[in-house]
């Protein structure tokens, strides 16, 4: 998850404080970091795969980047490998505009096609990198005279979730701000302004802040804030004062969240009940519910997930438990009913889709064991029709020899007709042995042999009962013509 931080000034440098920020984020996760200051018109960044560190030894903790007006990001790559090019802040050609942001651009492809057409060129693979640009060329359409009117038509091309912090070089002590969907919190206090994705990282330099509207815009100045809505028109907004310490959000010293949250539970049970314990009665005035009411409940549903649903069903049996020991009045017995809420994948519909998957994983099975089956068949049958064919070759052509001298001897024209009979038969016959062996001739499917010579299936007949072939009940089919 990304992260945003800018602050504008007129006295504290905005580098070493923008690095502040953006270690207080650090645990939302990052692969690469980035800030852009201000100095005398002029806009200077600095930004770098990795650690935040390899930022704050670059830019030696921000003092080589001098100036009152500055943004800061922390990657978490989407579109684009982490890599220099593709860190936040992403300027336009002649970096007067610099722009670094969270979420995601869903129809920046599109968008990036159109300003190609109008000569812009690009640089990375992101989409913040489009969304710059998309900004500059309006601000430019506009004379660069309205920065807030610019951001707002490029708020009505975008389609996403986004927040996003913006400077330009000809207005040297002002950030802007604009979000959908994704969280972006401003606060002022003595005399600067600043600006982040986490309240946590606002909480040093001031409690109150203001949560940016959806489709929200801001310009900040070091003399205060200005809210305006998708339109243009100006907003009233009212601060929060954020009374929890900043320390909370943060590890405080152990190696994890889950770990630290683990050993935090008796203080948290002891803050959230301690509140609520007045005089020794519960007090629950944020129900804004009278005693009447209260009286009047009769079932209490607690829906949880995970390990909370063991929590669940403990305060089940306390609650019915001291209701039904209310003064041994059956009629203000309450009903607690504990429902367990199961994660996407743990729904009714996803083992639905579990079985439909090994089911169809076993019929891919079978199928595909089957036509193995067939093939390994055919590959016996084959293997038979070869060896056999093997075995009476040699023999064959061996007497074919002989044959013809005896035929050349004979004179007896009764004794000639059954040898050349016979001569006829064994040339055919080896023929036929030729044709087995060369299996391009044989169709491997249905393992026919054509053969003439009706005079030959004793034969062929004979060599199918001397090797006795069988291969899973389906014999080998000869036809003969």
């Amino acid at each position: 998850m990304c992260g945003i931080a800018g602050y504008v000034g007129k006295t504290q440098q905005a580098g070493p404080l923008i690095l502040d920020s953006l270690a207080k984020m650090e645990y939302r996760g990052y692969d690469s970091t980035g800030m852009a200051v201000m100095e005398g018109g002029e806009i200077r960044v600095a930004k770098a795969p990795g650690r935040l560190s390899v930022l704050e030894n670059m830019t030696r903790g921000g003092s080589t980047l001098p100036g009152t007006c500055g943004i800061g990001h922390t990657r978490w790559a989407t579109h684009g490998v982490p890599s220099a090019v593709n860190a936040h802040p992403h300027t336009n050609a002649d970096n007067t505009v610099a722009i670094v942001m969270n979420g995601i651009i869903e129809n920046y492809i599109p968008l990036k096609e159109q300003l190609i057409k109008h000569g812009y060129t690009f640089e990375s693979e992101t989409d913040t990198e489009v969304l710059c640009k998309l900004i500059d060329y309006y601000y430019e359409m506009g004379e660069r005279k309205h920065a807030v009117r610019a951001i707002r038509k490029v708020m009505h091309r975008v389609e996403g979730s986004y927040a996003m912090a913006v400077v330009f070089a000809n207005r040297p002590d002002t950030i802007y701000c604009a979000r959908k969907d994704c969280p972006l919190i401003v606060g002022n206090a003595n005399g600067a302004s600043y600006c982040a994705s986490d309240v946590t990282a606002l909480l040093k330099y001031t409690r109150d802040v203001y949560y940016l509207d959806n489709q929200a815009v801001t310009r900040m100045t070091p003399d205060g804030i200005e809210f305006f809505n998708y339109d243009g028109e100006p907003l009233d907004m009212k601060p929060t004062t954020v009374e929890w310490d900043a320390q909370a959000a943060e590890k405080g010293g152990y190696e994890h969240f889950m770990l630290k949250e683990i050993y935090e539970q008796p203080q948290t049970v002891r803050e959230t009940l301690s509140p609520r314990l007045k005089d020794g009665n519960v007090v629950i005035e944020e129900l804004g519910m009278d005693d009447d009411e209260l009286r009047s409940v009769k079932k209490i549903y607690i829906v949880a997930c995970g390990s909370a649903y063991h929590v669940g069903m403990t305060g089940k049996y306390v609650i019915e438990v001291r209701a039904a020991s209310n003064g041994g009045h059956s009629e203000k017995t309450c009903k607690v009913t504990v429902r367990v809420r199961a994660p996407w994948y743990a729904s009714t519909w996803a083992y639905v889709f579990y079985a439909l998957a090994i089911l169809a994983l076993v019929g891919l099975f079978l199928f595909y064991r089957e036509r193995k089956r067939e093939a390994d068949l055919d590959e016996q049958k084959m293997r038979f029709l070869i060896n056999a064919t093997h075995d009476i070759r040699s023999p064959l052509t061996l007497i074919m020899g002989p044959l013809n001298k005896l035929k050349s001897r004979i004179t007896d024209s009764e004794s000639r007709k059954d040898i050349e009979t016979i001569d006829r038969n064994a040339n055919r016959l080896l023929l036929l042995v030729n044709q087995i062996l060369d299996e391009r001739k044989i169709d491997k499917n249905q393992m026919h042999l054509h053969c003439a010579q009706t005079d030959l299936v004793p034969f062929i007949q004979g060599i199918c009962s001397l090797y006795q072939f069988n291969a899973g009940q389906r014999n080998i089919n000869f036809t003969f013509e």
